[in-house]
């Protein structure tokens, strides 16, 4: 990644953690303002690879969920009371 490249998605990730944004149009002349001048399709590729998303108030970072297969494990440790075999199943209790 060149170095302008990060420099410009730090200085996104700057303005959007301290300010509420809402568009790209908006985000873009936040940055003009800072003698940075960006297409819309740079913008939206810098949106998606900092993982940002469009939100009710502004752009916001996309919180990782839980793996599937964790919030199983999860809910049977907390759930789960007994466990036996009948002829080809499980039965869980």
């Amino acid at each position: 990644m060149g170095a302008q490249k990060k420099f410009r998605q730090g200085q996104i990730l700057k303005l959007i953690g301290s300010e509420a944004i809402s568009s790209q149009d908006e985000l873009r002349r936040r940055l003009h303002h800072l003698s940075m001048r960006v297409t819309q399709a740079t913008l939206s590729r810098d949106l998606q690879e900092l993982r940002l998303v469009k939100t009710a108030s502004g752009y916001k970072p996309l919180v990782a969920e839980e793996p599937p297969l964790a919030a199983l494990e999860r809910a049977l440790r907390e759930f789960l009371t007994d466990l036996r075999p009948a002829q080809n199943l499980l039965v869980l209790k």
